[in-house]
């Protein structure tokens, strides 16, 4: 769940904190970051400076309109500017995680997640999209090899050089997506129909979000037409 809009959570945080027992706590959470203040108490204002020492894991998988457009209702610069809060806290600025789990979408913009990591100077937790069937299209394994890899080498010819061990498990998860089979291999008669299958539930879910619409313009082919190959087998 998302514990920062649990009622409980605040509450007995503040009760913890006022009757002194704060002092005893290591605290790890894992957050959407979408909420950081509830009814006057503020997360790192008036819990975590009081506790004994904390992990903040926050949950983003890319940068602005392509985090949105994964993440429904996230709102890019109100969730910079939470992040950014929790940096200020003295002495604790490297608790503060960025939390990715990788898609398609998100591979296409983890240049300026690099890039975001080493501007705030925080470690990237980074892990892949859970797909377990060929129709989790959403899974950059999705594409086949000769449209992956390319795009794998790209970004490691420009991380690679650039990299301190804060992007080490980005580094590490890209190279290890050169070693998995793409669905293609691993589902040499299925893969198709899981395309279409995966393809379509995507379009319908496009609809039921309002993609392209008021507040969410951006669509998931605007986001692949960062890369022709991409967009070439998106549309196929």
């Amino acid at each position: 769940g998302e514990p920062l809009m649990w009622e409980f959570h605040w509450q007995e945080m503040k009760k913890l904190v006022d009757e002194g027992k704060a002092g005893n706590l290591y605290c790890r959470y894992n957050t959407n970051l979408s909420r950081i203040e509830w009814k006057g108490i503020h997360l790192f204002k008036d819990i975590l400076p009081q506790v004994k020492d904390y992990i903040m894991c926050c949950s983003v998988d890319a940068t602005e309109e392509v985090g949105e457009w994964i993440r429904t209702g996230l709102q890019w610069d109100r969730w910079l500017e939470n992040f950014q809060t929790g940096l200020e806290v003295p002495g604790r600025r490297d608790r503060m995680k960025l939390d990715l789990t990788l898609t398609l979408p998100g591979l296409l913009d983890m240049k300026e997640y690099f890039m975001l990591s080493q501007r705030l100077d925080v470690e990237i937790l980074s892990k892949l999209v859970y797909a377990f069937t060929p129709d989790k299209v959403i899974s950059p394994l999705a594409l086949p090899k000769q449209v992956l890899h390319p795009i794998l080498d790209d970004l490691l010819r420009f991380m690679e050089p650039q990299a301190t061990v804060k992007q080490k498990t980005l580094i590490d998860l890209l190279k290890d997506l050169k070693t998995r089979p793409t669905f293609q291999e691993q589902w040499p008669d299925g893969h198709r129909q899981g395309f279409e299958d995966g393809r379509a539930w995507m379009q319908q879910l496009a609809k039921w979000r309002g993609d392209g619409g008021p507040g969410k313009a951006v669509r998931l082919e605007d986001i692949y037409s960062k890369n022709s190959e991409v967009l070439r087998w998106w549309q196929s």
